[in-house]
């Protein structure tokens, strides 16, 4: 591990992947765990893709197609390896990863549902409410005043589709912890 916390080889960063697939225990798509392990900070995009990919034709990653989608667990032969060598990260890394992966799996199973609507007020301006909820019910809520209606439609769209791309992104920026967004 280099000193600003990335890793700097293809072992390191195939333990994490599989130290993560493990810790999820259950079919995941690709999107959802790249965005996991890019969330964490520790490795890139294209580092992620790579050892992946490597991961799987090594048999220690497994496929499984349903429908159009394809999603990943953890194989006998990773869970073997990932349970040996996980003590080569550190426990902090193990930690923040695993809450990660926690916050974005449970999205994905919580039966997550958006509302989203868009007027043009007295101003001429639109406005735009949207409210992300659960089983347990609302999550997360934001109303913006916009300049024109493409630009509503495009931020409904990407709301309705991706909730928890847009939740993330405003947990980080709240939190701190994406610091890029904002330059």
């Amino acid at each position: 591990m280099r000193k600003d916390g990335c890793f700097n080889n293809k072992t390191d960063i195939k333990i994490f992947i599989l130290f993560l697939l493990d810790g999820i225990n259950c079919p995941v798509d690709y999107t959802t765990l790249n965005n996991i392990i890019i969330e964490s900070g520790y490795v890139g995009s294209f580092d992620f893709a790579e050892s992946f990919s490597e991961l799987t034709e090594l048999g220690h990653v497994i496929e499984e197609k349903n429908e159009n989608e394809s999603y990943y667990m953890i194989s006998d032969s990773g869970r073997a390896v990932a349970y040996e060598l996980r003590g080569s990260i550190l426990e902090s890394i193990r930690e923040k990863s695993s809450m990660i992966a926690a916050k974005l799996i449970s999205l994905r199973k919580n039966d997550i549902k958006t509302r989203v609507t868009v007027n043009e007020g007295e101003d001429k301006r639109i406005h735009l409410d949207a409210v992300m909820s659960d089983y347990a019910g609302e999550l997360f809520r934001f109303s913006l005043r916009l300049s024109s209606m493409s630009e509503a439609m495009r931020i409904k769209e990407k709301f309705t589709t991706s909730p928890d791309e847009v939740y993330r992104a405003f947990m980080s920026m709240a939190t701190g912890q994406i610091d890029y967004y904002i330059k």
